[in-house]
């Protein structure tokens, strides 16, 4: 990410030293070398999450390679060999806790393995985000789809906390002649690995673009590199521009929409849309940002194996909760008018349940024809080589009594027709009509510790800001419980982000 010239007179000290004054990279921290070598992942992952042109260091231009989250800046912590090879530590705080120390709260991993298993690297993910739960962390599925093969998801995306991210194609001009056609980004990219878990969980959890992405290219031996003239096609590499593909690709996509949904929250977007006009909630939780990109998820129509096309389904093996969609989860004037209403860091104990009711209203030009409820929680970690790894099991149920109707139906989660007690995400989307009385209740079903937190996030059209929320908590039953991101990024200001790299995928030469 960084030129000389490009971030500020001799960037930011490769040191770990955090100044929060560069425009860009606010800390480096060497901990294989520092530097990226020509055309390297790195630079590339972190260019689609904060990336932003400027010819001069000082002043933004509009570029063909900008981020998705352009205003924000970057913790890097370095784990990328010069041959492509990485070296993680041992210590996953180690990792974590440099970015996090400079304002992170986001961090992005471009890496992973083949074990499809919950193993240790798992276990202390999960542990860190459970330790420190405004920390998200966004991980790649993996490249080893190929054939539609599954329980190919690999380690650390086998973890319960985190965000893994499957691929999908991309659009316009990032299109090859193989690819399928428009809207080609509802179509999961070929080599996207798939789930479920070996335990049976739920993965990818989400879907993004990753084959092709435009993003910076590294030129360490070429200061000043930006953009060509005219925009280069998928696969290119041209001036200070790099066009790869792979779910490391996906991921910066994820961990760039997330940034924009902590700053959503911390510069008081929520509820209404408007900057400074609502509720401002400067650190929500891990769980909740999780929640909103899970909830307004897409799905997508199949996969495109080049020759045929693969179909899915909401919650399998392929898509998980579906493609990321920003317009379905939050309410931005102008690009949707779908309103979201979100409950964070809510303590429920064991057996105790908490019903949450409200009307459809589409007053106010809303326009949504469906109510989508999700609920996450961060759960404590479980032991490498878990065959159940859930440790505190809770429930979304949702009840639907319809406009002038008596009768109320009950629907469960992720497409089930009872309760979920395998994954910590549970979603249920329903079509709503004007007036239909949803009625979610969440229940502390079987938990291992006192207590458990959670966020619940729906959306949906609600008559505005004046919307009428029943909240109703019912006590335990006092029955007997039932035990049962290399590189690292960081951004500046509302939130940071970190990340680590190598999951990009290339096709042999034939």
């Amino acid at each position: 990410m960084f030129n000389p010239g490009r971030d500020g007179e001799g960037g930011v000290p490769k040191n770990g030293v955090v100044d929060k004054s560069r425009r860009k990279v606010v800390q480096y921290d060497p901990f294989v070398d520092d530097s990226d070598y020509k055309w390297g992942h790195g630079t590339h992952v972190c260019g689609t999450i904060i990336g932003q042109k400027s010819s001069d260091g000082i002043n933004a231009e509009v570029g063909m390679a900008d981020g998705v989250a352009k205003g924000a800046k970057l913790a890097f912590f370095d784990i990328g060999h010069s041959d492509g090879s990485l070296s993680v530590p041992r210590n996953v705080d180690d990792m974590f806790n440099p970015g996090k120390n400079a304002g992170a709260r986001l961090h992005s991993a471009s890496w992973g393995s083949s074990s499809n298993s919950y193993g240790s690297q798992a276990n202390r993910f999960d542990e860190y985000i459970y330790e420190n739960d405004d920390f998200l962390i966004v991980v790649a599925a993996g490249n080893s789809g190929g054939g539609n093969t599954p329980n190919s998801v690999g380690e650390p995306a086998t973890a319960k906390n985190i965000i893994a991210v499957g691929a999908t194609q991309s659009a316009n001009a990032d299109l090859t002649s193989s690819m399928n056609e428009v809207p080609s980004q509802d179509y999961i990219a070929s080599f996207s690995s798939r789930g479920p878990t070996k335990d049976g969980r739920i993965k990818p959890d989400l879907l993004a673009p990753g084959q092709w992405i435009l993003s910076a290219g590294a030129r360490p031996d070429e200061p000043g590199a930006c953009d060509p003239p005219i925009r280069p096609s998928a696969n290119a590499r041209v001036d200070g521009v790099l066009s790869i593909q792979g779910t490391s690709m996906a991921t910066p996509v994820v961990s760039g929409t997330a940034a924009l949904v902590r700053q959503y929250f911390s510069e008081g977007f929520y509820p209404n849309g408007i900057k400074g006009n609502g509720t401002s909630e400067k650190n929500p939780s891990a769980a909740l940002v999780k929640g909103i990109l899970m909830n307004g998820a897409q799905d997508v129509v199949g996969v495109d194996n080049t020759l045929t096309v693969t179909e899915v389904s909401t919650y399998d093996n392929n898509m998980g909760f579906g493609r990321i969609s920003l317009t379905d989860s939050l309410l931005l004037p102008g690009a949707s008018s779908i309103e979201t209403r979100v409950h964070d860091r809510v303590q429920i104990t064991n057996k105790s349940t908490k019903t949450y009711s409200i009307k459809i209203d589409k007053q106010n030009d809303c326009n949504a024809n469906e109510f989508s409820s999700t609920l996450v929680w961060t759960d404590p970690p479980a032991s490498s080589g878990c065959a159940h790894c859930l440790i505190n099991d809770l429930d979304l149920y949702v009840d639907l009594t319809k406009e002038g109707t008596n009768e109320t139906i009950r629907y469960y989660p992720n497409g089930l027709s009872g309760r979920d007690d395998t994954n910590n995400v549970e979603r249920v989307r329903l079509p709503a009509n004007d007036g239909d009385n949803f009625t979610m209740t969440v229940e502390g079903r079987n938990l291992a510790t006192s207590d458990q937190n959670y966020a619940l996030v729906y959306t949906g059209c609600f008559g505005g800001t004046n919307a009428i929320i029943s909240e109703v908590i019912a006590p335990p039953d006092n029955k007997t419980r039932n035990i049962i991101i290399g590189v690292a990024c960081g951004m500046g200001g509302a939130a940071l982000i970190g990340g680590l790299g190598y999951y990009f995928w290339q096709k042999k030469k034939s």
